[in-house]
């Protein structure tokens, strides 16, 4: 059953309700000062998963990633299939919390019992008084998602200042912190 404004694959938002809700919310958080975050989130090298499985099975991906997003999506957040296989969540949070959704994400992703190796890399961009609209923290946010994927996929990137030689990220594949 295809609920209208959801994705009939994934039963996600579609990309319309993401264009609505978020010039929505965008306007809301910058009138009252609320926090709102976005997330771009990819699901990396999904065409290879597609040419060499089949669409069917692509399908399947598309569903387990859909479902991993909506299960660590906080109660108040929206979560869209945007395009293909990215996704969106529209969080109600400041970026220190979008970020840690953001790696929980990219984590739950990997730990998923899967026989293709799927892993994902986001972009964050948070309302600011940089950002006036849906465009412009789309672009940043996209800009970011750009940059994980240019720079080795499975990861996420956020503000500038995670880019710090001091900031620790965990690796995964080997259960050790990186300094």
């Amino acid at each position: 059953v295809e609920y209208v404004g959801r994705d009939g694959l994934t039963g996600l938002l579609h990309r319309g309700r993401f264009d609505s809700d978020g010039e929505n919310s965008v306007a809301v958080s910058l009138r009252t000062a609320q926090p709102l975050s976005l997330l771009i989130v990819d699901v990396d090298h999904f065409k290879s998963i597609n040419d060499r499985f089949g669409h069917a099975e692509g399908a399947r991906v598309l569903r387990s990633i859909a479902q991993v997003l909506n299960q660590s999506a906080g109660a108040h957040d929206q979560v869209f299939r945007i395009g293909g296989e990215e996704f969106a969540i529209l969080c109600s949070q400041p970026y220190p919390v979008a970020r840690l959704l953001g790696e929980n994400i990219r984590h739950a992703v990997k730990g998923c019992a899967n026989r293709f190796d799927i892993s994902v890399s986001a972009g964050i961009a948070t309302v600011d008084k940089t950002v006036g609209s849906l465009a412009d923290l789309f672009a940043l946010a996209d800009e970011r998602l750009y940059k994980a994927k240019s720079t080795g996929r499975d990861r996420v990137v956020g503000e500038a200042r995670d880019d710090a030689e001091d900031f620790r990220r965990v690796d995964t594949r080997h259960k050790r912190v990186k300094h």
